[in-house]
């Protein structure tokens, strides 16, 4: 199933309650390229604690709700 097209314009009503700006959605593929570096960056130190998220994984969340609220049809303010 090809979510991209429907993503998009999902994005589009999303942008005005986000605070971080996302230009467009990721294809699956770039969700994979952006998840391996924060993966493999966990996994030299489990322990390491901060307190705020990069912009790369800010954007995979954002993108992985876009999928995930398409797929089970929900609306993205029911998650919070």
């Amino acid at each position: 199933m090809d979510l991209e097209p429907y993503a998009d314009s999902f994005l589009q009503g999303l942008k005005k309650h986000l605070q971080f700006k996302v230009q467009k959605v990721c294809s699956p593929h770039e969700l994979a390229e952006y998840f391996e570096p924060i993966l493999f960056k966990l996994a030299k130190n489990p322990k390491q604690v901060r307190k705020n998220w990069s912009e790369t994984e800010t954007t995979l969340l954002v993108n992985i709700v876009i999928y995930y609220c398409l797929l089970k049809g929900e609306e993205a303010h029911s998650l919070v």
